[in-house]
């Protein structure tokens, strides 16, 4: 069947007087082209005062850099869906609209102007637009899914970190986006706090539209609509969180590491220090030992030299021959020490005299240090008997 271009032009006409939307034709450069009853409505102005004008009048002073950017991207064929702003009607006031605007085509396909479509937003409908605004703010990637487990909203930053756009998603399952063992029906139970909130921390892979996979942390908060249930999703990318624990592991790991080889090193080095310790106390004890041997033959001749002629001399080099034994005595006593803990022997701790140590070593400091140090038997301090 063929169809009449006129009659089509005309019906379409009609269509357009008669939608309560506000709907106005704009050329490229902004000016408004055509005004329908409906733009009269909702902004106040007739179309015989519109018609030639600027949309820029339409537009609070804040927002009058925004006509350009719109129709740059008109000019380059996108369609702006579902754009939420403020316009100014002809009294002064401020009306908040859902506004969309798409390209106008002539026979040969090329962009001659724009259709705007607009709607003012009742209360409910600006709340409504308010939390799909705050929404789109949260730097979480947010979805919303209904009891049946399809999803009923996706904000803006979700769009970003999947790959999908909101269309797509809409109606479709969780597990479609969701993988690693959760489901509609794992999904559930977070559903069934009644008016409670509940939250439920869950890290399970999420896969983007272009099938690749990714960490993360999903926290679920269940909240009561006019519609039903909804369980709100939010997912977090955890890649770079789970590498920083990573890196955080493997370098507490190579600290441990590094401790236990300081530790061990330090045990060799001791177990070196004893090797060496044991061999030198052994060496000096054997010295010690013809030391010893020595001294007890030279006792025994001063011994018998000392019934003789000149007692006297001979017992002084008597008690000097016996200050000398003593030393090598205490020498051998610790190369003794020295040999136990090279050994690793249990050392067996004794009871210590002072004064018995400092009266056996009196004589040899009285020869040692002189007349002129100014040290005397009787002047010593601190090791008297009580």
């Amino acid at each position: 069947m063929v169809t009449n271009p006129g009659r089509a032009q005309a019906e379409l006409a009609a269509i357009v007087r008669s939608s309560h939307d506000a709907i106005m034709g704009k050329a490229l450069d902004g000016r408004i082209t055509s005004w329908n009853p409906g733009a009269e409505r909702l902004y106040g102005y007739t179309a015989a005062e519109m018609v030639g004008q600027p949309a820029a009048v339409l537009f609070p002073p804040e927002q009058q850099g925004d006509e350009a950017a719109i129709l740059q991207r008109i000019s380059a064929g996108e369609r702006v869906e579902q754009y939420q702003t403020q316009r100014v009607r002809k009294d002064g006031s401020r009306v908040t609209v859902s506004l969309t605007v798409s390209p106008i085509t002539d026979e040969h396909g090329t962009i001659v102007g724009a259709a705007s479509v607009s709607r003012g937003m009742d209360p409910q409908q600006q709340a409504e637009a308010r939390f799909r605004g705050l929404l789109d703010a949260a730097p979480d990637s947010i979805i919303c899914v209904d009891v049946s487990g399809a999803i009923v909203l996706v904000n803006a930053q979700a769009e970003r970190l999947l790959g999908y756009r909101r269309k797509e998603l809409l109606g479709q399952p969780v597990e479609v986006i969701i993988t690693g063992g959760v489901s509609s029906e794992g999904l559930r139970p977070a559903m069934q706090a009644g008016n409670e909130p509940a939250v439920v921390s869950l890290h399970p892979s999420v896969r983007r539209k272009d099938g690749t996979e990714f960490p993360a942390d999903i926290s679920l908060s269940a909240f009561e609509t006019s519609g039903g249930m909804v369980l709100s999703v939010a997912i977090r990318d955890a890649t770079e969180r789970l590498q920083v624990q990573a890196e955080r592991e493997r370098l507490m790991a190579l600290a441990e590491r590094e401790r236990l080889q300081r530790q061990l090193q330090q045990a060799q080095r001791l177990e070196s220090l004893g090797q060496l310790a044991g061999g030198i106390a052994h060496d000096f004890n054997n010295m010690l030992g013809i030391i010893l041997n020595y001294i007890g033959f030279i006792q025994e001749e001063v011994t018998a030299a000392a019934h003789g002629e000149d007692q006297q001399d001979w017992a002084t080099v008597r008690a000097d021959t016996e200050q000398v034994k003593r030393a090598a005595e205490r020498a051998a006593a610790l190369t003794h020490q020295l040999l136990s803990f090279a050994r690793r022997e249990v050392v067996r701790p004794q009871v210590l005299d002072l004064n018995t140590v400092v009266a056996d070593i009196e004589q040899m400091l009285h020869r040692t240090l002189g007349e002129t140090s100014g040290w005397s038997p009787a002047g010593r301090t601190g090791c008297g008997r009580s």
